[in-house]
């Protein structure tokens, strides 16, 4: 697997107030070409860090899930999240 792109950035969960990492990949396999969004309650300052504690399962409370995209449902996410974007940036009536 290569990876082509990373970008790694901290949110705040707006339910609980903690900090989730996101972790966005463009990667190319021998089966899959696309984008993996990967997230991880807690803060990680950089992709390996990141990695590392993704891969110690055993450590309760850790919320982390993968969502692999082709490229195509990569823009549909795009286009949906600019929406919701658009949505939560019209003025409230």
């Amino acid at each position: 697997m290569v990876v082509k792109y990373s970008n790694l950035f901290t949110a705040i969960d707006p339910i609980n107030h903690e900090p989730v990492t996101i972790l966005v990949e463009y990667v190319e396999a021998e089966n899959f070409q696309g984008i993996a969004v990967r997230s991880l309650e807690g803060k990680y300052g950089s992709a390996d860090e990141f990695m590392r504690a993704n891969d110690h399962q055993g450590n309760p409370g850790k919320i982390w899930s993968l969502l692999p995209l082709t490229l195509t449902a990569a823009r549909q996410l795009t286009n949906a999240l600019s929406g919701a974007l658009q949505a939560g940036d019209e003025p409230q009536t």
